[in-house]
């Protein structure tokens, strides 16, 4: 079946490293949102101070807003993505994560921060499989394994990058500062979106099956009823369980325990 071309694809859809151009975009927005998942690491004793002496257990809970928006967000987002296409849905998303980031800052409510911690997990959960999307849709099937090992690694050197420049910030202009910073990073990567992102034209009849959510959801429950799925599932969840659950969150405060002073040292560790 013949394909109707959108409009980018005819003009520019011959040339090859438009495709790595897209993705490589597409993975910033994924160094961007492992940016904002590890912030509340970066101005911890700010926040607690900002919250009238928050405990540590609140200031757990608050962070892990993030993951309880992000988690259950997995079951949608392919839908999303198939249906509405990773273009509109990373935009949407990183839309979500600017609100959600600036909410997060601007206010002195507890609860108000507890939202936009939620819209920051909830837009985050969009870019890694977003990115893998438009690799699968531009770039060639043999680069696609190396494309999903460059995009993890890319979002490993943010994270040790943004680090460093949030406790910066943080050092020489405040916390606000380091939050107000991320949503014009945001507003910056979201103009640039607009303008360079495009989705490649493709058959009808696979647009079709893609957007059936029948069918989405019957591949979901058949993931979720198979041993081996669920066995791989859990390895990848013990594998990850100490970042998620301590270095994101735990590593810098508890490095400043060990050296408190030196934070830019710490942040580098």
């Amino acid at each position: 079946m013949p394909l109707r071309k959108t409009w980018f694809d005819r003009h520019f859809g011959q040339y090859q490293w438009i495709g790595w151009a897209i993705c490589i975009l597409a993975a910033f927005f994924y160094c961007y949102e492992y940016s904002l998942r590890i912030t509340p690491s970066i101005i911890s004793t700010s926040l607690r101070s900002h919250y009238g002496d928050l405990s540590l257990s609140s200031l757990g809970t608050l962070s892990s807003l993030y993951y309880w928006a992000y988690t259950p967000m997995q079951a949608v987002v392919g839908v999303s993505i198939d249906r509405y296409g990773p273009r509109h849905s990373l935009l949407m998303a990183i839309l979500i994560c600017i609100v959600g980031n600036y909410l997060f800052g601007a206010t002195s409510n507890i609860y108000v921060a507890a939202i936009g911690r939620l819209l920051v997990g909830m837009g985050s959960a969009f870019a890694f499989v977003g990115a893998l999307k438009l690799a699968a849709i531009w770039l060639p099937k043999k680069y696609f394994p190396f494309f999903s090992g460059l995009l993890m690694t890319v979002g490993m050197i943010a994270a040790i990058a943004g680090d460093y420049a949030m406790t910066w910030i943080n050092l020489h202009w405040g916390w606000h500062s380091v939050i107000y910073s991320g949503s014009v990073i945001g507003l910056i990567l979201f103009g640039i979106f607009i303008l360079a992102v495009h989705e490649k034209s493709i058959p009808k009849t696979r647009q079709k099956k893609q957007t059936s959510l029948g069918f989405m959801y019957k591949t979901f429950w058949r993931l979720l009823t198979t041993p081996k799925y669920i066995t791989v599932g859990l390895i990848g969840c013990f594998l990850s369980l100490s970042l998620i659950g301590f270095a994101d969150m735990w590593g810098i405060p508890f490095l400043k325990t060990l050296y408190p002073n030196n934070e830019l040292h710490n942040a580098t560790i």
